[in-house]
């Protein structure tokens, strides 16, 4: 409520609790823990079926053909709610706020500050990593950022980044965003800590292994120690934006001292965590796209001559729809045996109708995709509810008010001082 109060906006309380979902959520986090992972879809359509029951009457009041501010103040992932045939996080902008622990909620229903930030801003970004030299993820993400960002981008290269960006028209006079990526590669429990100070970074991201046992808080895995940031959490003032490319770091079938909690209450605006364990592969391409779009999509949306200024929330939930139509046609690709250029094609058209957001853009995706396949509109609608419940990119959930966070275009007017 008084959240609501403070943003002049509607609210609707759902006879929801705990109790109500917590065997769906257990279960899908033994199934997806476990070594047939690929079999949670069954879990998931339980959690969506119930949830619906909660969220039929509410959903009916918020239109569906474009896409609507959402903020939800649960402790439940009640974005996973279905709204028109799309995942409430793919249809909408949505965010949420923990309810538990008392002290980080408190603190961000109270909240009512806006952070504006200019690309300048976001140049700088900080990445503290850690991982054993035996551990065969240890160089995914930075292999990824560096495939991503470090190259020369001529007419060419630029033009064939169009789909994934959402730039359609005049991308070759995009001039990239040249991004300084600080590298603290830490191996004890003292160089993590010294890591988190002196950040005047916007964004840091994390980059090591994750985890939440059913008793105690989250934690990471530093070296060989097993760090919990709640141990020095009054230490350090964290970057307002903070994305964690690690497991469990806001997991459904845990207690609520979770890593992510524990960064907003260290002063994070905004958290993107994981709801569940992450596959390093997906998670780095995630993290990777993220610096990719900011290096060449924010140029142009915040651009002089046009620009028009984003919410860190839009920002990221058109990077998350973009994951979800992806992560489809891979999947559509491998059952179906599609080609190379039929996916491509397929990945492109998705970013023209998504961003910008276009009116139907779900129903005129699905329409495309059936044309391009030969595949019949129901049959793809199928194979999205029993295959597709639980892509990875419903698992990175906004945690905290990323809708405060303003990336300002160039001719943004400023407040007076």
């Amino acid at each position: 409520a008084l959240y609501a109060a403070s943003y002049a906006s509607a609210t609707i309380k759902m006879p929801l609790a705990n109790g109500d979902l917590f065997g769906y959520l257990k279960d899908i986090g033994i199934i997806d823990r476990g070594p047939n992972s690929n079999k949670v879809g069954k879990q998931v359509a339980g959690l969506v079926s119930e949830l619906e029951k909660f969220l039929e009457v509410p959903l009916k009041f918020i239109p569906s053909t474009f896409t609507s501010a959402i903020k939800i103040v649960s402790n439940l992932p009640v974005e996973w709610g279905i709204h028109n045939g799309l995942p409430l996080m793919v249809r909408h902008e949505v965010s949420r706020i923990p309810v538990s622990p008392g002290l980080p909620a408190t603190m961000l229903l109270l909240d009512g500050e806006q952070i504006c930030l200019t690309i300048d801003n976001l140049k700088k970004i900080r990445v503290i990593s850690s991982f054993e030299e035996s551990d065969d993820l240890k160089d995914d993400l930075e292999k990824r950022i560096a495939i991503a960002t470090h190259r020369a981008y001529d007419a060419e290269s630029l033009a064939k980044h169009r789909a994934t960006l959402g730039v359609t028209e005049d991308f070759e006079s995009v001039t990239p965003l040249e991004l300084e990526i600080e590298w603290f590669k830490v191996n004890s429990a003292d160089e993590f800590r010294s890591s988190l100070l002196d950040n005047d970074c916007a964004i840091t991201i994390f980059n090591m292994h994750g985890g939440h046992g059913l008793q105690g808080a989250g934690s990471f895995a530093v070296g060989k120690d097993v760090v919990s940031l709640y141990d020095f959490i009054d230490e350090f003032q964290a970057s307002p934006i903070v994305v964690l490319c690690s497991c469990d770091t806001s997991p459904i079938d845990r207690n609520h001292y979770s890593s992510a909690s524990a960064f907003l209450r260290a002063g994070a605006k905004t958290v993107l965590a994981s709801a569940l364990p992450i596959l390093s592969k997906e998670a780095s391409i995630f993290v990777a796209r993220l610096l990719l779009r900011i290096q060449l999509y924010l140029p142009r949306r915040l651009s002089a001559k046009d620009g028009i200024s984003v919410r860190w929330s839009s920002f990221v939930s058109g990077m998350v729809r973009r994951s979800y139509y992806s992560e489809l046609f891979e999947l559509l690709a491998n059952k179906f045996v599609l080609s190379p250029n039929t996916k491509n094609d397929l990945n492109y058209f998705a970013g023209t109708r998504v961003d910008p957001l276009s009116e139907h853009w779900h129903e005129d995706i699905l329409q495309y995709t059936s044309t391009k396949t030969g595949l019949a509109i129901a049959t793809i609608e199928k194979f999205i509810v029993d295959y597709f419940a639980l892509p990875e990119c419903l698992k990175y959930i906004q945690i905290g008010n990323p809708e405060s966070i303003i990336l300002v275009a160039e001719n943004h007017i400023p407040l007076a001082k």
